[in-house]
């Protein structure tokens, strides 16, 4: 995982830094916090629980120590069950249902969980709560993983109004646009991307499926030559490979290309996904 990556991770979650505090022994409170802070940036994330777990002493209905708590568990795997984090998440909004901090970072859990549709529901809230940057670019994450590319495309066009450069987010905002078939400018977001070597291989895979689409052939070939040169067994580049051959009428070598994709697949024991169903069926055409 490259360093932007890391940082793409660590955004998806916020803890909380200030706020108002309960009366209580405050000196104390006030330091045990401010040490819990300094562990959870040097990412030493149980040090850093036992310090605001000791200022949850002096106030426990503080919805700010809560959810450091809750965010040193989640960061340090610090908890033995999925209830066990949730449960915390659902005191902090008990006590303050306007806590977006509280909401993002619930929303941004369950959709880690794969438990889309509350997330959805987290983070809507979230976003009407605040129109940060990332509450919207995780609920966009979101919309893309449901397949509602419309509302995904939305969602990352108004955050990247904040971050223009991203490059996750202007990816996800041309995998949007591809399944959205404006792959014109997908093919623009694609090569931005490109420009920043955020994931390369992904994005130069991306950008051959909508050079395909729009009938760049050679385009499409050397795209996923320049892949293959080092991941010479990638799966979906062989195949766009093996199917542009085709469509360029050179049978032979596509026919190839597509043996040696089934070979490989074989190999890995995967099952038949969508490409490989229609390369299948592109090589009974070639064969008949």
């Amino acid at each position: 995982m490259s360093a932007l990556e890391k940082d793409e991770e660590k955004e998806r979650f916020k803890i909380a830094e200030n706020g108002e505090m309960d009366p209580g022994n405050q000196d104390d409170m006030t330091d045990n916090i401010m040490k819990g802070l300094d562990f959870y940036k040097q990412e030493k994330f149980r040090e850093a629980y036992e310090y605001f777990d000791m200022a949850l002493n002096d106030s426990p209905d503080n919805p700010n120590i809560l959810l450091n708590l809750a965010m040193c568990m989640l960061q340090g795997n610090l908890y033995n069950t999925h209830a066990e984090l949730m449960d915390i998440f659902d005191r902090i909004i008990a006590i303050d249902d306007k806590c977006k901090e509280a909401w993002a970072n619930k929303g941004s859990y369950l959709a880690a969980c794969g438990n889309l549709i509350d997330a959805l529901v987290c983070l809507n809230r979230a976003a009407v709560l605040c129109e940060e940057p990332q509450v919207l670019e995780n609920r966009g994450n979101v919309y893309l993983e449901l397949g509602n590319y419309e509302m995904a495309l939305q969602d990352f066009n108004r955050a990247l109004q904040e971050n223009p450069a991203k490059p996750d987010l202007i990816y996800k905002k041309g995998v949007s646009l591809m399944e959205l078939r404006r792959f014109e400018e997908a093919l623009e977001c694609f090569d931005k991307v490109l420009a920043s070597d955020y994931k390369v291989d992904e994005t130069r895979l991306s950008k051959a499926e909508v050079l395909l689409d729009l009938g760049k052939l050679d385009e499409t070939i050397s795209v996923c030559d320049d892949i293959l040169e080092t991941d010479p067994d990638n799966i979906r580049a062989i195949g766009l490979k093996g199917i542009s051959l085709h469509f360029t009428g050179d049978d032979d070598t596509a026919r190839a290309e597509l043996k040696r994709l089934k070979k490989i697949a074989k190999e890995k024991g995967m099952e038949k996904t969508q490409l490989i169903r229609i390369l299948e069926q592109t090589l009974n055409e070639i064969d008949s």
